[in-house]
């Protein structure tokens, strides 16, 4: 597996390197040969500064959501995913690319990867009627879904404002709209999969703390008259543009369309390396549902399965203004799942995590390929 992390000055301070940080380094540099940070690019004490980090939130966001997030990011990862693909450089291997952002990460993400692609993904179908065209010749052969450089793009844990997926999630209900149209198999294959932990707090409680404000703005002024994307058959409340803005795609009940809820375990005594290769077996009869290990070592594994029917525990979350919005069919999955797959805000890299991960991926790429 090679990995490519792009990093962006996300701390207006040095970062404090903790004891913790230093016994590690002290193995690691036996490896790479010498010291892998510099003793002057770093603090070794959290105070004064912890304070000046947290108010530093809105400028740092501020810069994800509007600076960081441009063409050069865009153009990184679509160069490395093209040169990964190309099958010229290695026709032996069938390389595949999968993009992650976690919290301001999956905003820039969001933000810079969901433009770019709004014109590769409208290349895919079919605007021309059929009926307007003077010859059979002429009509466009259905959409193979090429265009796009990426198996999968995963957003964990987003600490974008819902306002940026509402408006990316209306392109991609489109696209998925037009690939059923033009009778492509599995049209609903996500393009963009955002799943967020019902125990991340960070997104969940100081994301609206730090946005209640939004409805100041002159520039979120606007109100929808629909609780999702789809016209609702009767009038409905009124939502407030900035509504959007002040939480976090997987906290916003007119968005979320997927849930992850927990299953039977199975019976078998299964360790972690046997987990993920199941969960990336492409010939599952349900590529909904998947395994994760309990605990360290082998044993019962849990099972998962992946639903757009809302379970009981987010019945009630799931209301707005005493209303169930009406769920969008998009090629945007926004999920949520339980703490038990990732406990907090931070917890994105367990066992459990990433075998939820592996299990995702397969989903997309086993639907695009049949």
């Amino acid at each position: 597996v090679h990995g490519v992390y792009l990093a962006w000055r996300g701390n207006v301070h040095r970062p404090c390197v903790d004891e913790a940080t230093l016994a590690l380094e002290r193995q690691l540099e036996g490896i790479f040969g010498g010291k892998i940070t510099s003793a002057a690019q770093q603090r070794r004490a959290v105070q004064p500064w912890w304070l000046w980090e947290q108010i530093s939130y809105w400028g740092r966001k501020q810069a994800a959501e509007h600076q960081v997030s441009g063409v050069p990011m865009a153009r990184t990862i679509f160069s490395c995913a093209n040169v990964a693909r190309d099958v010229r450089a290695n026709p032996v291997l069938e390389n595949k690319v999968v993009v992650i952002g976690h919290s301001f990460g999956a905003l820039m993400l969001e933000r810079c990867l969901g433009l770019a692609s709004v014109g590769l993904l409208s290349t895919e179908l079919v605007w021309q009627p059929k009926n307007k065209l003077k010859t059979e010749e002429q009509a466009p052969k259905a959409a193979v879904r090429t265009a796009m450089p990426f198996d999968a793009i995963l957003f964990v844990n987003s600490a974008a404002p819902s306002l940026h997926a509402r408006l990316l999630n209306g392109f991609l209900q489109m696209y998925r709209s037009g690939l059923e149209r033009q009778g492509v198999k599995h049209p609903e294959t996500p393009v963009i999969v955002s799943v967020t932990s019902t125990g991340d707090k960070a997104t969940g409680q100081m994301h609206p703390l730090g946005n209640s404000l939004a409805n100041r703005s002159r520039s979120l002024q606007r109100i929808y008259r629909t609780l999702g994307n789809r016209p609702a058959p009767a009038p409905v409340p009124e939502v407030e543009q900035s509504y959007y803005y002040e939480r976090t795609p997987g906290h916003n009940p007119l968005l979320v369309n997927h849930w992850i809820v927990p299953v039977a375990a199975t019976a078998e005594e299964l360790d972690a390396e046997a987990v993920l290769n199941r969960n990336l077996d492409y010939n599952t009869t349900d590529d909904l549902a998947f395994l994760t290990t309990k605990g360290v070592g082998s044993g019962p594994a849990q099972g998962w399965h992946i639903t757009d029917q809302v379970p009981a525990w987010d019945e009630a979350w799931q209301k707005v203004k005493g209303q169930k919005p009406k769920l969008d069919e998009s090629a945007y999955w926004i999920m949520r799942c339980p703490p038990e797959l990732i406990k907090d805000h931070g917890d994105v890299w367990s066992d459990a995590a990433m075998q939820m991960y592996a299990a995702i991926y397969r989903l997309v790429e086993k639907r695009r390929m049949e």
